[in-house]
């Protein structure tokens, strides 16, 4: 009854209200911690239908009906619990804007803040994962000429130049703003020194292999580490400051 009146009215209804008091006595039942994690969550992911937190869109409404036939799944005798359901839930409620201290305790319970991209990041249609791989091998002879240069081998440099280049595009699809700032700043660099290598210093090497670590790290998880973004703008301002004197 709450799922159907929550489709019709959404906020407005009593329907998100009606499912989070049935979820309450079924939460308190649970023994297995397993089972009775997916509904101590799901109870912030009520609290945020009951404020409006999350609009009735396909995703949200596919959840709820999710929710409803495990639900019934349970009454039925068969308690276990699909991973990917509770990774949706957990995603829906980092989304939401928090209103409850039940919102709060999940998210804190787990790190759900820390998974969030970094502001601005993008959502693109493109599959994630030949991008991360092409990004990958990119990086690795970008590294690998700047380790060259480093050693006395001047030819790296215009390598190193054109391996940078080539992960501005797939950088710009993955929609991570920090490997976008790295990818541009080590550009920029790049051009920088190509017009006379000769400013090259020590703290140059160190500061570009620096970000190319960053941007190693970034790619290994998903998403980036906590924090990355703010890393990123400070190795790109080091590397900016080098080109200033």
């Amino acid at each position: 009854r709450g799922l159907l009146e929550w489709l019709r009215k959404g906020a407005a209804g009593e329907g998100a209200r009606i499912m989070r008091d049935a979820i309450t006595e079924v939460e308190a039942q649970q023994r297995s911690p397993a089972t009775r994690s997916l509904w101590w969550a799901s109870l912030a992911f009520y609290d945020a239908l009951i404020h409006g937190g999350l609009q009735p869109d396909p995703a949200v409404k596919r959840l709820c009906t999710q929710l409803d036939a495990q639900f019934r799944r349970l009454l039925a005798g068969t308690p276990a619990v699909p991973d990917r359901l509770l990774r949706e839930l957990l995603y829906q409620i980092a989304s939401a804007p928090v209103h409850t201290e039940q919102q709060r305790a999940v998210r804190a319970c787990w790190q759900l803040d820390a998974q969030l991209p970094d502001a601005g990041s993008e959502v693109g249609e493109a599959p994630i994962a030949p991008l991360l791989g092409t990004l990958s091998a990119r990086l690795g002879a970008a590294r690998e000429h700047w380790e060259a240069f480093c050693s006395g081998t001047a030819v790296a440099l215009p390598r190193f130049e054109d391996a940078v280049t080539a992960m501005t595009a797939p950088a710009e699809a993955l929609g991570r703003p920090g490997v976008r700032t790295l990818c541009t700043a080590l550009l920029d660099f790049a051009r920088w020194l190509r017009r006379d290598p000769l400013q090259f210093a020590e703290t140059a090497g160190m500061e570009v292999a620096t970000a190319l670590l960053s941007i190693e790290g970034a790619l290994e998880r998903r998403p980036p580490p906590a924090g990355f973004g703010a890393r990123a703008e400070a190795i790109a301002t080091r590397l900016l400051a080098l080109q200033r004197g």
